[in-house]
C-alpha cells in the first residue's frame, strides 16, 4: 500500500484520486474534549468488527461534502453537535473484506458539545489520553494502528 503525505488542510487532491479510483468515502473524527481528551466509542458485538474502539465516523452520502458527513456521523453516533472542525489531520486506505472495496477514510479534529448518548451501533465510550490508547484495540488512530485485524499507517500532518 502506498501512502502519500497531505499538506494541512489540503485533502482536494486526495479526495478527488479517491473518486477517480472509485474508492469509497468515509470520514473519522478525533473528538476532542475540553481537558484534551479523545473520544472513543465501542463498536457493538451485533456490528461488523465487534469490541474494536474506534473514533466515530462512516460513509459520506450521495451529494454530501466531508464537513457535512463528519458533523451528521458524529452527531448519529454520539449525539454530539460538532461546534468546530479545528484540523484535518490525514487520511488512510483499507481494503474492506465485506464489499471487497478500497475505501479512503479522511480524519479530522473536531470540538463538540452536548453529552454523548450512542446510537445503537456502539455500546460504550470513554474519553482517553493519548498514551491510553495504544493500550486499546483502536481504529482510526492517528499513527500505526490496526483496523478489522490488519495493520495499517495513518497519513498524519
Amino acid at each position: 500500500m502506498t501512502y502519500k503525505r497531505v499538506a494541512h488542510t489540503k485533502y482536494v487532491q486526495p479526495l478527488q484520486e479517491a473518486m477517480a479510483l472509485k474508492y469509497g468515502i468515509g470520514i473519522c473524527a478525533k473528538v476532542l474534549s475540553r481537558e484534551g481528551l479523545v473520544l472513543l466509542i465501542n463498536r457493538s458485538h451485533n456490528e461488523t468488527n465487534p469490541g474494536i474502539w474506534e473514533m466515530p465516523g462512516g460513509s459520506i452520502e450521495v451529494g454530501e461534502s466531508l464537513e457535512e458527513a463528519l458533523r451528521r456521523e458524529i452527531n448519529e453516533e454520539t449525539s454530539l453537535t460538532v461546534e468546530a472542525i479545528e484540523n484535518y489531520l490525514g487520511y488512510f486506505d483499507f481494503h474492506n473484506k465485506e464489499t471487497g472495496k478500497t475505501n479512503r477514510k479522511f480524519c479530522f479534529a473536531v470540538k463538540v458539545s452536548g453529552t454523548v448518548c450512542l446510537s445503537f451501533e456502539h455500546t460504550a465510550y470513554k474519553w482517553h489520553s493519548l498514551p491510553d490508547i495504544t493500550q486499546l484495540r483502536v481504529q482510526g488512530k492517528c499513527a500505526d494502528y490496526t483496523i478489522w485485524g490488519e495493520h495499517y499507517q495513518m497519513i498524519c500532518c
